[in-house]
C-alpha cells in the first residue's frame, strides 16, 4: 500500500511539472549559437504584454552571459542569467519589472558550451 501512494504522489509530481512547462509559454524568438561568444538581438513583434521570460537551449548546451529586455516604453532590464544551459533545459523564469510587459526586443550574449560539436545550438526566448 505504501508502494502504491509513493508511486500515486511521483506521477502527480512529475504531470505538475511537465504541465508547467508546457503551459502557457509563447515561443518570441530563436537564434542559432554561434562558434565564438555571440551577441544577438531578437526582435519582439506585436503589442504583446508579458510578466516572464526565460531562454531554452536545445540541441547543445549554452553557456549564457548576459540578458538584456527592452520595453516598448524606453525602459530595459537587466537579467543575471550567466549560467551554463544544458541541452532541452531552461534558465529560471524572470520576472520583468513592473506590470504586464510590451517588449521590442531581447538582447543576448552567450556561446557555446561544447566547441566540438557540429550541429549549431539554438537557444530560444519564450515569455508568458
Amino acid at each position: 500500500m505504501k508502494t502504491l501512494i509513493a508511486l500515486l504522489g511521483i506521477v502527480a509530481a512529475t504531470s505538475g511539472s511537465a504541465a508547467f512547462a508546457q503551459g502557457d509559454w509563447d515561443v518570441i524568438g530563436s537564434r542559432n549559437v554561434g562558434w565564438s561568444a555571440d551577441r544577438d538581438v531578437i526582435p519582439v513583434r506585436g503589442q504583446a504584454r508579458y510578466r516572464q521570460i526565460r531562454l531554452c537551449a536545445f540541441g547543445g548546451p549554452v553557456h549564457m552571459i548576459d540578458l538584456d529586455i527592452r520595453f516598448a516604453n524606453g525602459g530595459r532590464q537587466d537579467a543575471a542569467v550567466r549560467s551554463l544551459i544544458r541541452a532541452g533545459d531552461c534558465t529560471r523564469a524572470i520576472d520583468l519589472n513592473g506590470q504586464d510587459r510590451n517588449m521590442t526586443e531581447v538582447r543576448v550574449v552567450y556561446e557555446r558550451a561544447r566547441y566540438r560539436q557540429r550541429r549549431s545550438p539554438v537557444v530560444r526566448v519564450l515569455a508568458h
